[in-house]
């Protein structure tokens, strides 16, 4: 069953965090977060993703950097990242194994097909800028010992080996659509959101494909599994596309039960 699950439509809804069963998102360039079913944060920066988050405060990638806010959205702090020119560059996807350790992608503001972006660690505060050059960088989903990173310009999915900081081609999507964010799924699979494929697509650990879940918005942005029930929560964009209807669920956040 898939049905629409807030009530605000977002332009660019993106950065899912679950925290106890309740989906945390941001819309990119409203600059709003997104708590629950009602709870809505508007911020003076713009927010990409959702780091973390629990009852007390929320971390946040933003274009300045990481951002930590308390639960009505006042900046408890922001870490700035060596290397990263906010002017140029805004944070994208990332992903949050504990605040001593994160890793995160930026892209250009103005010229993301044609300026690359860049993979930075963060480790006990220390900022290190990886050599690899990705466009366009999301999904970050955690696999093994790995985090599996997606060029959503070139539709390759690359595996980022932690231990040696390399990166190896893990697949490279050939349908219609590019990889954007993705989560593991219930069987631990990771799946990815097909930003203009309409679709959620599974693939093995292998990466080669699995099944499809198609979805009735265009532009589905990113997911993540809820086990607290069983479902998948998916964010998805309206910017770009033909005027709303009635409807229309493009830019929703939707929810999939299982």
């Amino acid at each position: 069953m898939i049905e629409k699950y807030n009530k605000q439509r977002c332009l660019l809804g993106e950065g899912l965090y679950i925290f106890d069963g309740i989906p945390h998102w941001v819309d990119i360039l409203d600059r709003k977060i997104y708590i629950g079913e009602e709870e809505t944060i508007k911020v003076d920066f713009i927010p990409s993703s959702v780091l973390f988050a629990n009852k007390d405060f929320l971390i946040l990638a933003g274009d300045q950097g990481i951002i930590k806010l308390d639960g009505k959205g006042n900046i408890i702090s922001t870490k700035e990242i060596s290397g990263h020119n906010p002017e140029t560059h805004r944070m994208n996807d990332a992903v949050f194994f504990d605040e001593d350790f994160l890793i995160i992608g930026s892209m250009s503001k103005e010229n993301p097909e044609t300026i690359p972006g860049y993979i930075y660690t963060i480790s006990k505060g220390k900022i290190k800028k990886l050599e690899k050059e990705i466009f366009i960088p999301n999904s970050f989903i955690k696999i093994d010992e790995n985090v599996l990173i997606t060029d959503s310009k070139t539709k390759e999915v690359f595996r980022l080996d932690l231990s040696r900081e390399k990166f190896d081609l893990w697949t490279k999507f050939n349908g219609i659509g590019t990889p954007d964010g993705g989560c593991l799924n219930e069987r631990s699979n990771p799946i990815f959101a097909i930003w203009d494929g309409s679709c959620l697509q599974e693939y093995n650990r292998s990466g080669e494909k699995l099944n499809s879940v198609k979805l009735p918005v265009k532009r589905p942005t990113n997911c993540k599994y809820s086990k607290q029930h069983n479902c998948f929560f998916v964010t998805s964009a309206s910017d770009g596309l033909s005027p709303a209807t009635k409807s229309d669920l493009n830019g929703y956040l939707l929810k999939i039960t299982l």
